[in-house]
This record gives structure tokens, C-alpha cells and sequence, in this order.
């Protein structure tokens, strides 16, 4: 939708274009139109454009909305509000589209508005049009517009005047302040309170997902309705910034379905939904908060070759602050494959020492390689809804992935569950995995709960909300970020803000003794989430790895061993070329090792992460201990594999293709062959080989 074709090339006297002309109206790419300066795009800063037209007359109310319906230019739901300026006035609000349109308009040459709207506003009519005005600001919305009047007159009369803005504390003493933009069912609140944070604020648009939320952070909704503002809202775009209340740190779930390789990753030109990031950019702007902690899909920093992910990155810094990112896996913690790219901003006047002379800067957390696997974590007498429905069940064995391997589609109990999608219900035939139970006739699938606790939400959260549609709660849970990943970077944004949360008092069912170091201190109030995440009976034997992690006396040797932090801004250093090597150490487990392969093969991905440091750890050894995964008796069939794919991935880069040429001898040679043939004539169901063994006939046919 913003896009340039000089800049007018949509606006028509008739009306508007369709949609499939919008996207087609443009040969430029999505960076020249930020070059442009197409309003909208040139400042982010701004939020997507919003805007409304007064009507001074309630008799133009029912025409003007008409002309912006058939232009297309209305918003959706709330439209029309009071216009508190105006006695008898009311403001109909127009959508992005329209917005769009009229601030270009109005910017270049009246004369190109269309003619059904041209009668209303100046020079022929009596309306206006005002830029920037939102559903929910002072000016529009009644009890905003009666708090303002009151705060007016406290302050005209010299009284103190309260913070009107300000929700009632969640704590007596907290030890932060955030708020959560596109909140979901409180993933952000869940992690952050384990801090000893509060929240004051909170943004999401599905009524269902606010349902939970509401369910789970009753103490959030106020007895005194009065401050609207003190609860869950809704469209976060119609929000005025300067309504929202102070906060320490900000935290946003910005929606991940225009970056999400799971459909067609149109990014920026998905519409306003791919550009909401940018009212992330507008209350950063207007708030200023000390930080702010983002999170979504990995391939957020791949889509359109990383350039749309380097905008994000670049306009947050021009904001003011010192931006660094990560792609982490949940995998470390939880049995589940899950990776996603978090983002940290520091406030740049708060780079520097801290009072105690601290150097303030933001450590990446490094997680320990716990031994989780899957079957733990299911519940013992599952749901009967989970069931696969005979029509479902058809559908699946309908699919040509089922019909290539069907066991491929099933749970592997002792290891790790795939990623959670929104999509697990609905994504039946295609993507789903499923849990094999004796006794039943088809497949099931995870329970709430069980996908719950993949997710890393503690026990009391309530799922047993989402009565009229009990499915929905799939959609809430796959959408939602991981509350012990959350804990885990918290705690060293609170680290390099020099904020002390170790006394944190949480609701938590496990509290683990202080660490004797402050690395591995940090993670201990994640893996107190973790363990109250965890049923029971699996509980004990996951309290006895962490005990043991937590109390080592050489961190640097702890066991389980520390993953790398993740890959990404800063570049791979050298601790992490340390951390990497001791997961692949020939004593490693084979989640360790899995780890460290993963985590090799994602920096090689990313040439802008994988150089200097990378390279020159490759060089000095790290390589040979990859390459010996494919010889190490020791080593399972899927870590070799892992090898397999790590070395490839490592051939694409030129910096470092050569260097896998010299390392592969001929016990390499010989293993690749051995896992070649053992993966032709390996039994459908253990694992699918075909894309692993088109990367080893890679590798082989380079080494040789």
C-alpha cells in the first residue's frame, strides 16, 4: 500500500484502485519508496498514518461516511467518536489507505482528492481534515477527554497533579516498569514479572487473545474505569503515545505473518500489518524508555535478502538508542525447536558506568544445554478433544508428506517437539505434528497444556478460557513468545541498566539458591520459570540439572554446559568460538552437540555475522572438532547428519569453502559415505534424509 508510482499514481476522480492494481501499481522495490519519502514512510517515527475528518454537523455524518466507505477509505470498527473541539461535531475516522491518501493529496495538489470527498472539505465544504488524529485520544474519546479536563483544571488551579495515566501497582515494591505492544496472552508480562517487574500498560487487537490475558492479570483491570487506559486496549494505532504511562522498559510481539516463512513473506508489502513496527517506533519515540525488548520470527533478518530487517534496525537507532540483536533458540531450555530474533535497544545517554562503576552494556544471556525431551512433559490422561477427528485424519493421510512418511509426521518423544505455529489446528493436513498414543485409533493432537509448558508457561497460567471457541487457545499459545526465553534476555537488559532484580519476589514454585557467579546468576530466575513450567514428575530430575549448573564451581565448566548466545549483533566472538567448542567436546551429550552444530551452521548463514572472529575460530580448530562428529564412535547417526549439514552450509560461503576442502581426510571421506548409505537404506520413519543427503553429496563431491 506504501509504495511509490509518482508517488499519485492510485489517486483516481472516480474512486480508488483495486487491491491487485495497488500491488502491481509499482516497479520500484520497497527501499526506493523509503528513499522517496512517501509520507508514511519518510518518518516511522510517526507511527503508521492515521487521521480523521471533523464533521461540524451531524447531517454531513451519514454522506461523509458513506463517500469514505466506497472510496474504501474508512476505518474498521470504532469509526466514528465525539470531537470534543466541536459542541455538536463527531470525527469519522479514515484507515491507513485513506490516510495515506489524503496527507499526499493535501501535500501536493488538492485538486487530486477524489470528487466524493472533494464536496466536504476545504475549499467547497465545511469539514476538516486532521492528520494524526486517533479513536482514543483526549480529543475523541469521552472519559480521555473529561480526565484531561480535570488534570487541566488541577494544574490551572496550582493543585498536585496526580499521574492519571499511571495503572494501579501489581506489586508493592516493583522493581521496574514495562509495557507490551501487541501483547498476545502475556508471554512479555509472564517473563518480566518473574523480575520483579510491573506492567502498566497493554496493547492487542484479538478480543480472544485479551480474554486470556484478562483471565490470567485480573489485578491489571482497575475497579475505577475511569483511567481507560488502565487495562488491556485494543488497537494500539489508536492510542495517543503521550496517554501511555512512563515505563522503564518496552517490550513488543510485533506481528511475525509478513516475515514468517510459513507463508509468502511479503514483509513491508503485506499492508499496514508488515508495517507495524513502526508504532513500536512511535511510542519509543515520544516515551523514551531506558529499553525496549523485541521479539519474531527468524526470518525476519533474511526476508528481502536483510534489508528490510537493516530499515527496522536503522531507524531504531536513529531513535536514540544502542541496538543489538540475537537469533536464539529455545531449544536449551525447552523441547522445542523454536528460533526466533530478539532485539535490545539500551537508551544512549545511559551508555557508560553505572553508580557502582559497572560497565553498562548489554551481555547476550548464555543458556544452559538442559537434557529435556518430550515425553515428560505429556499430560497422562490427554483431552479427548485432542483427538484427531475421522475427517481430519482423512485429510492427513490425504497429504502427500504422509503418504511419503508418516511417522515423520509424529512426535519423537525422546527428543524435541517441532515449532509451535498459530496455524497447529488449522495447518492439520499439511504442517501439524502429532502424539501417537497406544490404545487410540488415530493420532492426537498436543493438548493446551502440553503445548503450554513446550512454550515455557508456567503451571497456574489458565488456558480454560476461550469457552465458545476452545481451539483458539492454539492460535494464542503458537503465537506467542516463550516467557523463560523472555526472563532469560530480561535479566540482562535489567543487568546493563543496573537495575538489581535478584530479590525479585515472583509467583513461582521453585526458588534456586544465588549463583556463585554472575553469568550463569543471571539465568536463574529462567530456570525457575523453567521448572514451574514443568509437571511434577518431571520437575525433580530437570531441578537436579539446573541445581548442578548453578552451583559449579568453575562457570566456564559447568555441567550442563553453557549454549552460545544465540548468533547475530555482535558478531561471533570468541567466547562464543569457546562455548561452541566444549558443546562438541567428545564427552558432549547429544543435545550439547546438537546445540553447537546448530549454532555453527546459523552463523555460516549469516556472512555479516560469520566474519573476522568466525573465520579465524574455524581456522584454529573449530572446524576439526565439526569435522570429527562424522568420525566420534560416540557421536548418534542425527548429530553426524548435523554435520553433514553444518559443513555444507559452511561450502556455500566463499571465505570458508576452502577451508572445509583441507579439513576432510579420508576418515571423513569414508564416514560421509557410511552415513550415505545407512540414510538409503534407512526404514521410512526414523528420519527424512533426502535434503540432508543432497548437502553430503555436496560436501563429498567438493572434498574430492
Amino acid at each position: 500500500l506504501f509504495v511509490v508510482h509518482e508517488r499519485l499514481t492510485y489517486l483516481r476522480p472516480h474512486g480508488r484502485m483495486e487491491p491487485n492494481e495497488y500491488r502491481n501499481a509499482t516497479p520500484e522495490p520497497k527501499v526506493a519508496a523509503l528513499k522517496a519519502g512517501v509520507l508514511g514512510w519518510d518518518n516511522p517515527r510517526g507511527g503508521l498514518p492515521v487521521g480523521a475528518i471533523t464533521v461540524p454537523d451531524r447531517a454531513l455524518l451519514a454522506p461523509v461516511k458513506s463517500a469514505l466507505k466506497k472510496l474504501g477509505f474508512l476505518k474498521k470498527g470504532l469509526c466514528v467518536t465525539p470531537d470534543h473541539w466541536c459542541p455538536s461535531g463527531s470525527a469519522i475516522h479514515v484507515n491507513h489507505t485513506g490516510t495515506h491518501a489524503l496527507m499526499v493529496a493535501y501535500s501536493t495538489d488538492v485538486g487530486l482528492l477524489p470528487s466524493s470527498l472533494a464536496e466536504f472539505l476545504p475549499p467547497q465544504g465545511v469539514c476538516q481534515w486532521v492528520p494524526g488524529l486517533r479513536v482514543r485520544s483526549a480529543r475523541c474519546e469521552r472519559q480521555a477527554h473529561a480526565a484531561h479536563a480535570a488534570h487541566v483544571a488541577a494544574a490551572s488551579s496550582g493543585e498536585d497533579v496526580p499521574d492519571s495515566a499511571a495503572a494501579p501497582p501489581t506489586r508493592k515494591d516493583p522493581t521496574f516498569r514495562f509495557i507490551e505492544l501487541f501483547a498476545g496472552i502475556g508471554g512479555f508480562r509472564v517473563g518480566l514479572e518473574a523480575l520483579g517487574g510491573e506492567a502498566v500498560f497493554a496493547s492487542e487487537l484479538d478480543k480472544e487473545a485479551q480474554d486470556t490475558y484478562r483471565a490470567n492479570f485480573p489485578h491489571n483491570v482497575p475497579e475505577n474505569k475511569a483511567n481507560h487506559l488502565n487495562h488491556i486496549v485494543g488497537d494500539i494505532t489508536e492510542i495517543d503515545a503521550l496517554d501511555i504511562p512512563d515505563h522503564d522498559i518496552l517490550t513488543a510481539g510485533f506481528p511475525c505473518q509478513p516475515f514468517s516463512r510459513a507463508g509468502p513473506a511479503r514483509s513491508f508489502e503485506e499492508g499496514a500489518r508488515g508495517l507495524l513496527w513502526m508504532e513500536i517506533a512511535r511510542v519509543l519515540h515520544i516515551k523514551q524508555p531506558k529499553a525496549f525488548l523485541l521479539e519474531n520470527v527468524a526470518n525476519l533478518v533474511d526476508v528481502n535478502s536483510g534489508q528490510d530487517f537493516d530499515i527496522i534496525l536503522r531507524e531504531l537507532t536513529a531513535i536514540g538508542y544502542t541496538v543489538s540483536w540475537r537469533v536464539m533458540n529455545c531449544r536449551a531450555l525447552l523441547p522445542q525447536q523454536r528460533l526466533r530474533v530478539y532485539v535490545v535497544g539500551i537508551r544512549q545517554d545511559l551508555n557508560g558506568l553505572t553508580e557502582q562503576g559497572a560497565s553498562r552494556r548489554m551481555v547476550w544471556p548464555e543458556l544452559p544445554v538442559l537434557n529435556t525431551i518430550l515425553r515428560p512433559l505429556l499430560e497422562p490422561v490427554p483431552p479427548e478433544h485432542t483427538l484427531l477427528t475421522e475427517h481430519q485424519y482423512e485429510k492427513v493421510c490425504q497429504s502427500a508428506a504422509w503418504k511419503e512418511d508418516p511417522q515423520h509426521r509424529l512426535a519423537r518423544l525422546d527428543s524435541r517437539a517441532r515449532t509451535l505455529m498459530a496455524s497447529y489446528i488449522s495447518g492439520v493436513a499439511l504442517k501439524s505434528e502429532f502424539v501417537s498414543t497406544p490404545g487410540f485409533p488415530r493420532p492426537r493432537f498436543f493438548s493446551p497444556r502440553e503445548c503450554a509448558r513446550l512454550q515455557g508457561f508456567p503451571e497456574w497460567y489458565n488456558l480454560d478460557v476461550c469457552t465458545r471457541n476452545p481451539r483458539r487457545i492454539y492460535h494464542q499459545i503458537g503465537n506467542a513468545v516463550s516467557p523463560v526465553m523472555v526472563t532469560a534476555i530480561g535479566a540482562a537488559v535489567l543487568d546493563a541498566l543496573g537495575i538489581d532484580c535478584s530479590a525479585a519476589t515472583v509467583r513461582s514454585l521453585v526458588t534456586l539458591e544465588r549463583a556463585s557467579c554472575r553469568c550463569r546468576d543471571i539465568v536463574r530466575p529462567a530456570l525457575e520459570l523453567l521448572l514451574s513450567a514443568s509437571p511434577p514428575l518431571n520437575r525433580e530430575d530437570l531441578s537436579e540439572q539446573v541445581t548442578k549448573f548453578l552451583s559449579a564451581a568453575d562457570p566456564d565448566h559447568a555441567d550442563p554446559p553453557f549454549a552460545a548466545a544465540g548468533y547475530g549483533s555482535p558478531q561471533f566472538t570468541p567466547r562464543d568460538a569457546f562455548l561452541v567448542t566444549r558443546l562438541l567436546d567428545e564427552g558432549s551429550s547429544e543435545a550439547c552437540r546438537i546445540e553447537g552444530l546448530c549454532t555453527i551452521a546459523r552463523a555460516a548463514h549469516y556472512p555479516s555475522v560469520g566474519s573476522g572472529t568466525f573465520v579465524t575460530a574455524l581456522k584454529d580448530g573449530l572446524l576439526a572438532v565439526v569435522a570429527r562428529q562424522l568420525v566420534d564412535p560416540l557421536a548418534s547417526s542425527e548429530v553426524a547428519r548435523l554435520a553433514v549439514v553444518t559443513l555444507s552450509n559452511l561450502c556455500e560461503r566463499p571465505d570458508t569453502a576452502s577451508l572445509v576442502v583441507a579439513v576432510l581426510d579420508d576418515r571423513h571421506q569414508q564416514g560421509m559415505r557410511d552415513l550415505r548409505h545407512s540414510a538409503a537404506e534407512a526404514d521410512a520413519g526414523e528420519l527424512r534424509f533426502a535434503g540432508q543427503i543432497d548437502k553430503l553429496t555436496k560436501v563429498f563431491q567438493l572434498a574430492t
